[in-house]
């Protein structure tokens, strides 16, 4: 009996725990997403105003890098959703240009706060071996920080630059000194005097960016006087860090990092990976990869979404391919059953029949028609037809060019 109140007692403790980071993990994602989309509203808000050819393409840029951050975010949500709670960080390290993250950044939030001033000045010039994603969180929570509570009227400095062993980011606000007591929580979650000592905000940006610092064996820190804050992030150029890299990619992978040692004889390093199937190699996407070109083709697209499926449609059209339309499953197979179209490409998650429903019913008419479905899904049910290929949301231009080529030759290689 006590041993069952043991276990009872040490599940209820993990379900509460379990519970907590939950609710830690909605609130970080609602915090990290209102910079991006403060810059993409800011930046059609421009477009709508004063369409100035000039300044178009600078504004289209920086709302693509804004989309791009957030499909990124989204990404967290479904590593969330396999298990990875707000406490595990997955990280995938490469050489990155820390200059190119923080101008990224700095962009997007001068778009998004037009009435502030930023001044940049970053001459960083070596790559670091870091997690540009995470990074870039850090520079956006640190620089939005210090928009928040910096003395209005006066300009944030945002300054990075490298000695021979480290990166080192600082960023400098006007205004009023963080009292001493605030400073020992000032990077606690959830501490109303931390980051919010003048707006009563949750106080996850502080928090988020020092996670992100340790996580890349580096420090966050404050100092702060009557006259400006200076919060500086200190991260080391390689040393130390490069076994812990290989341990965590290795980790990300599904697999591990073994060492072993013996006086006198050296250490063996071995790095163990699971294999991928064949089938999963056939549905690798590239990330970028140059435009195929394809000779045009009838192209019927499924969509319930209007606005998502103009949107491809255009793509698609853009390729040179001829596109008919559809907003639902019946109305695409009574297409099907009388017009000869190359290629079905359709969304998977709809009302009344789905893309895979629509795949069976489509094949029952035509046998060989090839079909692409389109899902924002990571795992598609476990019936899901090993004949159908799939291309993730988001995507862009190349990648739909590539899947309906591999569409294609999937097709006429089973025929």
């Amino acid at each position: 009996m006590g041993q069952q109140l043991s276990e009872t007692q040490a599940d209820l403790g993990r379900e509460r725990q379990t519970g907590i980071q939950r609710e830690q993990f909605i609130a970080v994602l609602g915090h990290d997403l209102r910079n991006p989309l403060a810059a993409l509203e800011a930046g059609l808000s421009l477009m709508k105003r004063a369409p100035d050819p000039r300044r178009t393409e600078f504004i289209m840029s920086a709302m693509q890098a804004t989309i791009d951050r957030m499909n990124a975010m989204v990404g967290n949500i479904l590593d969330f959703a396999r298990g990875r709670l707000v406490g595990d960080l997955p990280l995938r390290f490469k050489p990155e240009s820390p200059e190119v993250i923080v101008t990224q950044i700095v962009n997007e939030l001068a778009i998004a706060h037009p009435e502030r001033e930023i001044v940049l000045d970053c001459d960083s010039a070596t790559p670091l071996m870091c997690d540009a994603q995470r990074i870039g969180q850090l520079v956006s929570n640190l620089v939005g920080n210090a928009l928040t509570h910096g003395e209005q009227g006066t300009p944030v400095v945002v300054e990075c630059h490298e000695s021979e062993d480290e990166f080192i980011l600082s960023v400098t606000n006007n205004g009023p000194e963080i009292p001493m007591h605030v400073r020992g929580t000032l990077f606690q979650p959830f501490e109303q005097g931390a980051e919010s000592h003048a707006s009563g905000s949750l106080g996850l940006g502080l928090y988020i960016a020092s996670t992100i610092a340790k996580a890349h064996g580096g420090s966050l820190t404050v100092q702060s006087s009557s006259t400006e804050t200076i919060f500086t992030f200190r991260m080391g150029k390689g040393a130390g860090l490069g076994l812990s890299m290989v341990h965590g990619l290795a980790a990300q992978s599904g697999g591990r990092l073994a060492l072993s040692s013996q006086p006198d004889q050296g250490t063996v390093a071995e790095i163990l990976l699971p294999a991928a199937s064949s089938e999963a190699l056939s549905h690798v996407s590239p990330v970028e990869m140059p435009l195929l070109e394809t000779d045009p083709l009838r192209i019927l697209l499924v969509d319930d979404e209007d606005v998502v499926r103009e949107g491809t449609a255009a793509m698609l059209e853009e390729m040179g391919h001829i596109v008919s339309q559809a907003g639902s499953g019946a109305q695409a197979l009574g297409q099907i059953r009388s017009q000869p179209f190359d290629i079905v490409v359709t969304d998977y998650l709809m009302p009344s029949m789905s893309g895979l429903e629509l795949a069976r019913e489509a094949r029952k008419v035509r046998s060989d028609i090839p079909v692409l479905m389109i899902t924002g899904f990571a795992d598609l049910a476990e019936d899901t037809a090993s004949d159908v290929l799939r291309l993730p949301k988001p995507f862009r231009a190349a990648e739909m060019a590539r899947a309906i080529h591999d569409a294609m030759a999937e097709e006429m290689l089973a025929s």
